[in-house]
């Protein structure tokens, strides 16, 4: 298959997107459930498949969601005092304000590897993720309600937590595939209690809530990201 080169202004939106906010919507019913997946919360650093830098960029506690049968599908950890834009407003399809291609976070994947919301295989191993947005295009517009996403990157090629140029990201993210793998970062919702396995019945989707540490100029406040783990689209 041919790999095609995907350019900047067709994966991230032209707009600055900062902060991030609880949604004041409810859009589509979700509900939390963990008959079939649970999370907990992971009480070791991120592994040494990260450089140093990563490393200590990130929080020293992660978070493990596993399935029914306790098997691991997957570990994240998040970046420490993610940071975001103060002057950010939310609008109906962007809620987080950090800015494109920065560091959130980082992903280990068990041996059975997973799937993105592309449905495009993700080997074993770790994984940084970086922020993105979905493209404002004609073979886009429509097909996803919301334009937040985490990238993946392997451990091999992020190395450093700075901000990256877009293309390279997004080059280095497409590095065997046709597309970059992506996950969906989900509107934050008020939850009863943080980490959540949310399952959202459209579109069968699994959704980790996770508290996380915001930095808004000087100020840290605590907030949280809910990423979707587990569920296919068509965008």
């Amino acid at each position: 298959m041919t790999r095609h080169r995907v350019s900047i202004a067709l994966l991230f939106a032209t707009a600055a997107v900062p902060l991030l906010f609880f949604s004041q919507r409810q859009v589509i019913q979700a509900t939390t459930n963990q008959d079939k997946y649970k999370v907990v919360v992971l009480d070791e650093a991120a592994p040494e498949d990260f450089s140093d830098a990563i490393r200590e960029s990130l929080e020293l506690t992660g978070f493990r969601m596993t399935d029914s049968k306790n098997q691991v599908v997957c570990d994240i950890w998040l970046r420490k005092e993610l940071p975001v834009n103060p002057k950010f407003r939310p609008t109906l399809d962007t809620n987080y304000g950090f800015a494109r291609s920065q560091l959130i976070g980082a992903m280990r994947v068990p041996e059975n590897g997973t799937k993105d919301l592309r449905d495009q295989k993700l080997k074993a191993g770790s994984y940084t993720l970086r922020y993105a947005q979905q493209p404002m295009d004609g073979n886009h517009i429509g097909s996803w309600p919301y334009l937040d996403f985490a990238v993946t990157l392997s451990a091999q090629q992020d190395k450093k937590p700075e901000n990256r140029g877009e293309q390279e990201v997004v080059d280095a993210s497409m590095s065997g595939r046709v597309h970059p793998a992506i996950f969906s970062l989900m509107p934050p919702e008020k939850r009863k209690t943080l980490p959540a396995v949310v399952h959202q019945s459209s579109g069968n989707l699994w959704i980790l809530a996770l508290p996380a540490e915001i930095k808004s100029g000087d100020k840290i406040q605590k907030s949280q990201i809910e990423l979707v783990v587990i569920g296919i689209a068509e965008i």
